[in-house]
Order: structure tokens, then C-alpha cells, then sequence
């Protein structure tokens, strides 16, 4: 258990899982996961959905996700539109008036995230600070002229976040809770919130991800799907958890901790 299976090997993985006799056919997805199917821009937009059509789909394993994952991947995904609408709006193209400050701010932000996205490979998206101190900058409504930031969220936004999480659930990803009555032989014990606090501070992982791995815990799957590092190393620093399936850049870069993967 806890091994971190890549991509590349996930076929032999498999053949192992089904000789064991007991593989139920489910996974559960990661949120990293779910914006990658959803955003094309993201790096491994097109190596996530080729796994999971050719290897996941294709062996007839249900994709899984919860509440929390959902709200966590809704939320990236308005980063991810306030980012790209914020950049078009201060092109010399845009209609829109902002202050000297809104827009020097909204720039230098921009050329800092586009740097480390040609040279690290991070992704281009504010974070929640950076869009904070952006919208200090903008007036709460109409002044001289210029656009209010609760005006422009709405029309940066719209409708577009329900549309997101609607065509996500749409590809048949269902929701995993054990409250539900039909789910119920789908977990072999309890969630407990106190074991995922037990597996942040093994790690230091986010409460949020720790949420995922002690779903994956508590389940009849044998194996979790991310794109997402943290998740592979809390893996690896706490073998119960089960197994990881992850992309082989992710696992290959596990090995500058020292693990054995």
C-alpha cells in the first residue's frame, strides 16, 4: 500500500490490482485532476484526458470526487477566469477604464506569473493575495468613470462558474459521500474529520487534499488519481493511505526527496 503508481506503468498496475480478486471499479479524482480536464490551457490539459479516456474509461472504472474537491476546483477555476479577463482588460484594445494603479498592478502581476510560467512551468493564475490587492486598487462602485470591481467580477464571471461545474459533471463523475444510503458499501469504515487532521500533520498537507486521502482511506478503491505533488509526497510519508496514480513527471520528481519510488 501507498505506492505511487505513474501513468506509464498504470496498465501492469492494473493487471496486479484484478489478480488480487478484490478491485472494486472506481477511482476518486483529485481537484488538480478536474481543472486540468476542464482548463486547456493547463499543461497536462491533454495527458490527463487521454489516461483517463484510454485507461480509466476504457477498463469501465467510475471516476469519483467529492464535495470538497468540487468547491476547490470551482474556486481555482474563478482564479483562473479573473486572471485571464483582469490581462485582456488592460490591453490598449480593452474598452474599459481602470485607474493608473489597477492597471500598473494588474501588469507587473502578469509579467511576474508569465515569467514563472515560461521558466518553472507554474501556472499562470493569481493567487488569492495577488487578486485581493488587485481589487483594493479598483472603487466599490461607479466613479469617475471607472468600472466598479463588483461590476466587473459579474461580467468577468456571469454564468460561467455554474456552465464549468455543470459540463464537469456532465462526463459522468459522480459524487462520493457516505452519507448517501447507495454509497454505503462503498466505504470499509467511517470519515472521521480528525483522521484527515492526522494526515495534514504527517505532511504538512492542505486540509482540503488531506480531505481526499482520507476518503481514498475509508473507500473500497484502491487508488486516487492527482496531478498534484503535495498529494504523491503525503503518499509516500504515510504508506497507509493506499495507492496514488499520477503523471510520471509528478512521480519522477518525488525522487529529490529521497523516496524510493
Amino acid at each position: 500500500m501507498g505506492q505511487l503508481i505513474p501513468f506509464s506503468k498504470f496498465d501492469s498496475y492494473l493487471i496486479g490490482l484484478k489478480k488480487v480478486g478484490n478491485f472494486y471499479n472506481g477511482t476518486i479524482l483529485d481537484t488538480n485532476i478536474l481543472v486540468a480536464l476542464s482548463y486547456e490551457v493547463k499543461a497536462n490539459h491533454e495527458e490527463v484526458i487521454d489516461f483517463l479516456d484510454d485507461k480509466i474509461i476504457a477498463n469501465d472504472i467510475g471516476l469519483f470526487t467529492n464535495i470538497v474537491t468540487s468547491a476547490e476546483f470551482i474556486n481555482i477555476y474563478r482564479r483562473i477566469l479573473l486572471t485571464e479577463n483582469l490581462a485582456d482588460s488592460i490591453d490598449e484594445s480593452s474598452k474599459l477604464r481602470f485607474s493608473k494603479a489597477s492597471r500598473t498592478l494588474i501588469k507587473t502581476k502578469y509579467g511576474l506569473y508569465k515569467k514563472l510560467q515560461e521558466t518553472q512551468g507554474k501556472d499562470l493564475i493569481f493567487n488569492e493575495g495577488d487578486l485581493k490587492r488587485i481589487r483594493d486598487t479598483f472603487p466599490g462602485v461607479q466613479h469617475s468613470g471607472k468600472s466598479p470591481w463588483p461590476e466587473l467580477t459579474k461580467a468577468f464571471l456571469g454564468n460561467h462558474l455554474q456552465e464549468a461545474y455543470d459540463l464537469l459533471m456532465a462526463t459522468g463523475i459522480k459524487y462520493l459521500s457516505p452519507n448517501e444510503e447507495s454509497q454505503r458499501d462503498l466505504f470499509t469504515e467511517k470519515l472521521f474529520f480528525k483522521d484527515a487532521i492526522t494526515i495534514s500533520s504527517s505532511s504538512g498537507l492542505a486540509l482540503f487534499d488531506s480531505m481526499i486521502l482520507n476518503s481514498l482511506k475509508a473507500s473500497v478503491f484502491s487508488f486516487a488519481i492527482t496531478c498534484d505533488a503535495d498529494l504523491a509526497y503525503a503518499t509516500l510519508v504515510e504508506p497507509s493511505i493506499k495507492d496514488i496514480v499520477a503523471p510520471d513527471s509528478i512521480v519522477a520528481g518525488m525522487k529529490n526527496y529521497n523516496f524510493k519510488v
